[in-house]
């Protein structure tokens, strides 16, 4: 007669002790992995929206230029991403830069291009910390049709459209952007994260009881940035403001009405370069004149630079994207062509030594 093997109903066998054992060991090590990330997150709440910090990580150092070919991403950068009040993510969803190289001087304020993130210029936001700013790439709501196309001939949309990319106060059928997915929101934002982890890098100096203080910053952008850096300077007197292939105000036909009042910012404070193969170039000259920003000085990079409007007569393909972001033209050592140019819009307001 066979004897069948007992089957432990009873009680586990020794395996299967075991086995629980090990399973309740991975259960505990995923919830202390769980633990450990959300520790790692920083989150600090302001006018609506977050910054988190993915401690641990510098993409900079990952896809950034390097020294043999261009100024090197600094040592003391930070990226990371912004997200609601609410614990969502904001629209888009990408990284703003943050880096100094001293504790003092004026916060330079970075807006890109239409569809272009901070991500793409990391050769220009380097050589502005290098040139002494606390610099600020910041990720805001570039998407869709450029101003000069969701406007067109509509003078007093694109007016409609900065303010409301600004901080949602004026939705509209151009621009649904809402107060917390906003420039002013994020700008707020990233500034509490950067103060954070940073606490003695000056970070705190750009705000007074909560509020900007727009005295201290300087505004720069890149085609449509350099629009809404140049309506921000309209509505508030800022430090400097530096236009590249900017600002785009008119589509041919008469150009934004905004400009045609009184400013908070000097027409004296503003900077601008554009090169005359940019497809753009007509409507930024127009928009040059509108803004009352004088005769453009046409140079080569190399040249001893004055005035405040640069151009360089260089024909090539995609010249207007080519002003500042990532794919410059690079020299036979790989020092980016328009470099100097940089510098020395840079150098009109950075600290000095």
């Amino acid at each position: 007669m066979t004897r069948t093997p007992s089957t432990g109903a009873g009680r586990p066998s020794a395996a299967r002790r075991a086995a629980a054992t090990v399973l309740q060991m991975r259960r505990g090590a995923r919830r202390l992995v769980l633990v450990l990330l959300a520790a790692a997150l920083v989150v600090v709440v302001a006018a609506g929206a977050t910054a988190v910090w993915y401690a641990g990580t510098h993409p900079a150092q990952a896809q950034g230029p390097t020294a043999s070919t261009s100024p090197t991403t600094p040592a003391g950068s930070h990226w990371f991403k912004l997200t609601g009040r609410d614990g969502k993510p904001l629209d888009p969803d990408r990284s703003t830069y943050g880096a100094r190289t001293t504790a003092s001087g004026p916060l330079l304020l970075f807006l890109a291009a239409t569809g272009l993130r901070p991500k793409n210029y990391e050769r220009f936001l380097t050589a502005a910390t290098q040139a002494g700013y606390h610099v600020l790439g910041l990720d805001y709501y570039n998407l869709g049709p450029a101003p000069s196309d969701a406007c067109g001939a509509d003078q007093a949309c694109y007016g409609r459209l900065e303010q409301n990319r600004f901080d949602g106060s004026a939705p509209s059928k151009v621009s649904a952007v809402t107060p917390r997915n906003g420039v002013l929101a994020r700008l707020g934002a990233a500034l509490d994260h950067l103060e954070q982890i940073d606490p003695k890098g000056g970070w705190d100096h750009y705000r007074t009881r909560g509020a900007i203080g727009w005295s201290d910053v300087v505004v720069a952008g890149h085609s449509q940035g350099g629009g809404e850096a140049a309506w921000i300077a309209h509505e508030h007197r800022v430090t400097g403001v530096l236009l590249v292939g900017a600002p785009i105000l008119t589509n041919g036909t008469g150009v934004a009405t905004w400009t045609g009042t009184p400013g908070k910012t000097p027409v004296g404070r503003y900077v601008a370069f554009d090169n005359t193969a940019d497809g753009y170039y007509s409507q930024i000259r127009a928009s040059w004149q509108a803004l009352g920003l004088g005769t453009p000085r046409t140079v080569s990079p190399n040249d001893r630079l004055s005035g405040r409007l640069l151009l360089v007569d260089e024909p090539m393909r995609d010249a207007h994207i080519k002003l500042a972001d990532d794919s410059t033209p690079l020299t036979a050592d790989g020092t980016p062509r328009y470099l100097p140019i940089w510098r020395w819009m840079l150098d009109r307001f950075a600290p000095r030594a």
